[in-house]
């Protein structure tokens, strides 16, 4: 599996492996119903997470098929509030073609990064300025998490994306 050192990731980016929070009261609450979903387990499971129970945080939230072992992703759910950073419609895509029109680098840094959640059964917390993903945006934080009806695989990713045209990526 890769790891997002194994790819180079954007200037500015930055993956921080089993966050203990994130700066965005979105991403700590999403985080934070992960852990109590879980519970003593290594990642709940899908069936564990229920949409009516996060009803305000389903805009800034994705949802992710792992396909073959973390070959590629699939979307199987974008909140309202990260649609309009596509160019087009992306649930029921993979994410290399979703990803596409943002150009090679930034696939292989994505996919790198969601294959590091799969592999490793860890959240990750990605911070970084918006421009990578071809955004006004200054900045943007993420939060990853792997869920899996075992936990030896993860067959999907939960995350939690907040973008902020007001704060800059540090030594932006």
């Amino acid at each position: 599996m890769s790891h997002p050192h194994d790819v180079p990731i954007p200037a500015g980016i930055r993956v921080e492996r089993d966050p203990a929070s994130a700066d965005h009261s979105v991403l700590r609450a999403v985080k934070a119903y992960w852990e109590e979903r879980r519970g003593a387990r290594r990642m709940p499971a899908r069936r564990d997470i229920r949409p009516q129970n996060i009803k305000n945080l389903i805009p800034q939230v994705l949802l992710v098929d792992v396909l073959s072992g973390g070959a590629d992703f699939r979307y199987r759910l974008l909140g309202t509030k990260l649609r309009p950073y596509f160019p087009k419609e992306v649930t029921g895509q993979t994410m290399s073609a979703a990803l596409a029109p943002f150009g090679a680098q930034m696939v292989a840094a994505t996919l790198a990064v969601y294959r590091t959640v799969a592999a490793e059964r860890i959240p990750l917390r990605i911070t970084g300025p918006g421009e990578a993903f071809a955004q006004r945006s200054k900045f943007f934080e993420a939060i990853l998490m792997p869920l899996g009806d075992t936990d030896e695989a993860t067959s999907m990713i939960l995350g939690a994306f907040e973008f902020d045209w007001i704060r800059t990526a540090p030594g932006i």
